[in-house]
């Protein structure tokens, strides 16, 4: 027995024998049973929840929890001990937000969509939205009143804060051809051929920077990967990427770190390049290979979240995975049967969702970044019959479909009012949609001034990770060259001091700056040089490295020809001077005087 709420370690207890009526006090102290007294470290604060099931539920954004004894502590903790009790704050779930004015709830896919039924536009730019300030865009959300939560997933929900436009940019879509790109208004939908420079050959996979206006393309033909700025006219297309490609087959550009990431389906590979640069290689890193992939076919990047996503139709085994954008932390989000040829895939960043299509089973279906809430949006429809790339803004969605030869549009929600854009359109392939807010955003690599040495990365919990280029090792956290020398201070690796021995001629390598982009010749010297001036008989290097093994030497007819392609003047054949650097301006000379006493 004890006091009603005393705190004691004294109990009394009072007994009676049995058989014959006796009274018996006890009095019992417990004070001895514990070892010590306790401190701030024996104690954790803690909310009834079950160890595997239900937790204690968070109100508005918080939760009480209490303080106990951990388990192992057996310490004594006095008369005066005050159970405290504290409020914490939750991080942001779903439970945390509302749907925004111009958006209903979803029974089935506990998601807000877009109230068709209103009149009123959420996706409007205030009328008091001027230049150099910014604007809150809705995703569909919006905090409940009082509600305390912070982190999280908020960044799902919140609104995404974009700037106010200088001019409106038109909504428009970008498709690939194979042999040209057009763009097409989504206000007026007229074809328009973009004014690529190059003679396109195949092209499949494309991609645009609207930062700088540049458009992106890969032909599978050359095997290239090329830009083109379009902004005055003034410049022509530039390739960023020549050696070791096979079949580009998607390209996604994050526009925070500079880097374009593209797939290529017959080396079973996710890389990317720094576009930001010039250097030879562009800092060139692998992602993804074959561990991962099988036969990768699309590709679309959330620089935000950190992630990417990648369709694969391998035979028997096709799926769409998710990873982070190091290459880290892949998942399989869907298979066989629910994928068989998972075609173009793309992010929808209001409603952060992903949409893709599938060739086989011909749907167009959605799901959530973690690949739960799957939809299919549009399915056994003829508009569907073999769709090959996707594209989503606002409300709507687009598509391009190989059997219709025509591009789509529909809710992209509930799959209704479709129409074609434009009809009687052959080799459509990839096809992107851009628009004011498309390619904003931001992440740790963009916020920090020189966060990574060479390529950043966003990571998701608004993390960055830095990698290095395949031909470089991390180190105590720094880029390392071959043979662990360190870096210039533009990233680049020296040259290998050794020989390249040619059919004709041994020229060594000298350690130079590896600076020379796509469009240049790097001399043995390391000096850089336009490819247009290799064997062209003239010694542009200072090396004679541009005049060696020369196939097609190109020297004037008037003009002897030497056979590493150097050319020298005609009287200087047979004048027992060794002119050319092979000699042969010195050989066969019996054969020349014949040939000039008989001209």
């Amino acid at each position: 027995m004890t006091e009603p709420g005393e705190n004691t370690t004294i109990f009394t207890m009072f007994g009676s024998f049995v058989g014959a009526h006796q009274w018996l006090i006890l009095k019992v102290d417990l004070r001895n049973a514990f070892t010590y007294v306790c401190t701030k470290d024996d104690y954790k604060f803690w909310s009834p929840s079950a160890v595997s099931g239900p937790r204690m539920p968070c109100l508005l954004g918080r939760k009480e929890t209490y303080e106990r004894r951990v388990p192992h502590s057996n310490c004594y903790n006095g008369r005066d001990y005050d159970r405290p009790v504290k409020l914490e704050v939750c991080e942001c779930e779903l439970e945390d937000f509302e749907c925004d004015f111009g958006f209903v709830h979803n029974m089935i896919l506990h998601t807000c969509i877009r109230n068709k039924s209103s009149l009123y536009d959420p996706y409007a730019i205030p009328s008091s939205c001027k230049p150099g300030n910014f604007y809150n865009r809705t995703k569909g959300y919006r905090k409940i009143p009082g509600d305390a939560c912070e982190g999280g997933n908020d960044q799902l929900y919140l609104p995404a804060r974009l700037p106010c436009p200088y001019k409106e940019k038109k909504e428009f879509l970008i498709v690939a051809q194979r042999q040209r790109i057009i763009r097409v208004d989504l206000e007026d939908p007229k074809l328009e051929i973009l004014p690529i420079s190059q003679n396109l050959q195949n092209v499949i996979a494309i991609e645009f920077d609207m930062r700088n206006n540049c458009v992106y393309w890969a032909d599978i033909v050359n095997d290239t990967i090329s830009r083109q700025c379009l902004s005055d006219g003034s410049q022509g297309a530039e390739i960023l990427v020549k050696t070791n490609l096979d079949s580009i087959e998607g390209m996604a550009l994050d526009w925070v770190s500079n880097t374009l990431y593209f797939v290529d389906g017959m080396r079973t590979k996710i890389e990317v390049v720094r576009t930001d640069i010039h250097y030879e290689g562009r800092m060139r890193r692998t992602i993804l290979d074959s561990r991962n992939l099988k036969k990768p076919r699309g590709i679309a990047v959330h620089p935000m979240e950190g992630f990417i996503f990648w369709t694969d139709w391998a035979p028997g085994d096709p799926s769409l995975g998710r990873a982070n954008l190091d290459g880290s932390n892949v998942k399989r989000l869907f298979e066989k049967p629910r994928v068989e040829w998972p075609n173009g895939i793309t992010i929808d960043h209001i409603a952060e969702r992903i949409y893709w299509v599938d060739a086989k089973l011909d749907y167009i279906a959605s799901a959530a970044l973690d690949g739960s809430k799957f939809k299919q949006i549009i399915a056994n429809d003829v508009r569907v019959k073999h769709p090959f790339a996707v594209a989503v803004f606002k409300d709507n969605l687009y598509w391009d479909d190989w059997e219709q030869k025509a591009i789509f549009t529909a809710d992209k929600d509930h799959g209704v009012e479709v129409h074609a854009i434009l009809n009687q359109l052959s080799g459509l392939m990839d096809l992107k949609v851009f628009a004011h807010s498309i390619q904003e955003g931001n992440n740790s690599c963009g916020l920090t001034a020189k966060v990574c040495s060479h390529l950043c990365v966003g990571l998701p919990q608004r993390q960055s990770a830095c990698l290095c280029p395949d031909t470089m090792v991390m180190k105590n956290n720094e880029c390392m060259c071959p043979e662990n020398k360190p870096a210039f201070a533009n990233g680049t690796c020296p040259s290998c001091e050794c020989s390249i021995r040619f059919s004709n001629a041994t020229i060594r390598l000298n350690p130079m700056l590896n600076t020379c982009t796509s469009e240049q010749f790097s001399c043995g010297n390391g000096v850089c040089i336009p490819r247009t001036w290799m064997c062209d008989g003239d010694n542009d290097c200072g090396d004679t490295s541009d005049e060696i093994n020369c196939s097609h030497p190109h020297c004037p007819a008037k003009l002897f020809s030497c056979g590493d392609g150097k050319c020298i003047e005609p009287y200087w054949r047979c004048d027992f001077d060794q002119d050319c650097a092979d000699g042969s301006d010195e050989k066969n000379c019996c054969e020349w005087d014949e040939l000039e006493n008989n001209s």
